[in-house]
């Protein structure tokens, strides 16, 4: 063996260094997306547990406004139903209104 031959046990050394730096390398991505992932996970329990009070505080004001409508006298089996009674309403207020007008 010349010394310009490279000799295999230093080859092989400097391929299980090469190799233990990459894989430490990557364990510390690996640790970094964890972390990562740890972080993005409590941010969304943040947002679920905001939207659910959201909600909660919606549905609340709904039930709200529905006791409210009851208590003024308003009924309605659906929203469309709703609108229809409102624009009767609404009809008949004017026609009051112009029979008013007409008969002082």
């Amino acid at each position: 063996m010349t010394d310009s031959d490279p000799d295999p046990e230093t080859d092989a050394d400097s391929s299980v260094a090469d190799l233990e730096a990459e894989l430490a390398e990557t364990r510390a991505e690996r640790d970094a997306l964890e972390s990562d992932l740890e972080a993005l996970r409590a941010e969304r329990d943040a947002l679920q547990a905001n939207l659910n009070a959201q909600t909660a505080q919606l549905e609340a004001a709904h039930r709200e406004f529905a006791a409210l409508l009851v208590d003024a006298g308003v009924t309605f089996l659906d929203e469309d139903d709703l609108v229809e009674r409102f624009e009767f309403t609404d009809l008949l207020q004017r026609t009051d209104l112009e029979d008013l007008s007409a008969n002082p």
